[in-house]
């Protein structure tokens, strides 16, 4: 099954999206702060990265770029 990390701090748009992926077979794993989205990204391997631009802690943009230094090719 193809894992789905979400990083999205608003809970009610973070449950939609997982459900909705879910419903579709996906396996979803949410963080809804920057901090802990990194944790995750660097402790799991997804199949698929999403981010919100704008959450507390690390940005989305902010995370693109600190994951591509590590040389990560998730899309």
């Amino acid at each position: 099954m193809p894992r789905i990390f979400l990083m999205e701090d608003e809970e009610k748009v973070a449950a939609f999206i997982k459900k909705g992926l879910a419903e579709k077979g996906y396996n979803i794993t949410v963080a809804g702060n920057g901090p802990d989205a990194r944790e995750e990204i660097a402790d799991n391997k997804f199949d698929l990265l999403i981010f919100d631009v704008m959450v507390p802690g690390i940005g989305g943009i902010d995370m693109v770029r600190l994951i591509r230094q590590t040389d990560q090719a998730t899309p």
